[in-house]
């Protein structure tokens, strides 16, 4: 199946309004070269096997979803996440207008500050304490924070608690040999320092 989309692959389809897929595992684990790799960069409805999705059940198994791999989907009102679930890259929900929930499992270990880049941010629950979310990592992407409330089984966190300033979880050292494992061809990205993309030889 599909698991990379160059840059630029959608870039000026702007026509675009549907997107028909067959299997939400192998969607999440895409790796787009950019936004305009990604058709939902206009698009805004999600077709699963024929069928309008407006709850969105992501199984278990999945670890990753990917940058941007569910922006604008403007008919998404449920999201359920796994509990598998470790890394969400950027954007991945961003423009969701319609989502009003979701919940993160206590196996997360990473996500992106800029997961709802925009005005529409959902209510969000964490299985978790307090404790256990100020745990986990949120990376910042170009440096911008977009904050947001989590509401744990013990009180509410916010999405900036534990911060590391560095461009993408991948960045971080303890998570060298995840990189290596899902990018074995590319060169690692230097230490604070965005990803060019760069091909080992």
């Amino acid at each position: 199946g599909v698991t990379s989309i160059g840059s630029y692959a959608f870039y000026g389809c702007s026509s675009l309004k549907d997107v028909y897929i067959s299997d939400i595992a192998s969607w999440c684990n895409i790796s787009f070269g950019n936004s305009y790799a990604n058709p939902f960069y206009y698009a805004s409805n999600l077709y699963l096997n024929g069928k309008l999705v407006t709850e969105l059940v992501i199984p278990e198994g999945v670890k990753v979803i990917e940058h941007g791999a569910f922006m604008a989907c403007d008919q998404l009102e449920t999201l359920i996440l796994p509990d598998s679930l470790e890394f969400i890259e950027m954007n991945a929900f961003d423009a969701c207008t319609k989502l009003k929930k979701l919940e993160f499992g206590t196996n997360l270990k990473a996500v992106d500050q800029l997961l709802f880049h925009g005005k529409y941010v959902p209510e969000i629950h964490y299985k978790g304490t307090v404790e256990q979310w100020e745990s986990v990592i949120k990376t910042s992407s170009a440096n911008v924070r977009n904050n947001f409330e989590v509401i744990c089984t013990d009180g509410v966190s916010y999405s900036d608690a534990g911060l590391k300033g560095w461009y993408n979880w991948y960045q971080l050292p303890e998570y060298a040999d995840v990189w290596n494992q899902r990018y074995p061809d590319r060169i690692p990205p230097d230490y604070n320092t965005e990803y060019t993309g760069t091909v080992k030889e």
